[in-house]
């Protein structure tokens, strides 16, 4: 996975958020936002949604799928997957609890990682 490409390639595993990304765009203006504003924005509430439920959606490990390659990508790509998702997953104890055990072995050790710097609260 390529930084540069990151929105497509998440829109490409992610079909369902792509209706919301138009808008999104649309709502935005000039100039596209960037990965980290689109994971924020769009991923990060599509999973704390699915996580507050039962974990047996299909969308749920196909999210946690993608969130895995983008562990094994390029240092930017890391980047995003830690400062925006799994940041924001450790800001809420319960739900990480509910995440861990739907994290591959890459995106858990870069959580493991993560906590040594900050912990959760």
């Amino acid at each position: 996975m390529d930084y540069s490409t990151l929105i497509e390639d998440l829109l490409t595993a992610i079909p369902e958020l792509r209706d919301s990304y138009l808008k999104y765009i649309e709502w935005w203006g000039e100039g596209a936002p960037g990965p980290h504003v689109v994971f924020g924005d769009l991923l990060d509430p599509l999973l704390f949604r699915l996580l507050a439920k039962p974990p047996q959606d299909d969308l749920l490990q196909r999210i946690f799928a993608f969130l895995e390659d983008m562990g094994s990508s390029e240092e930017l790509v890391q980047e995003v997957l830690v400062v925006t998702v799994l940041e924001r997953l450790s800001d809420d104890p319960k739900i990480l609890e509910t995440a861990r055990p739907l994290m591959g072995p890459i995106t858990g050790h870069l959580l493991e990682e993560m906590e040594k710097w900050r912990p959760v609260r």
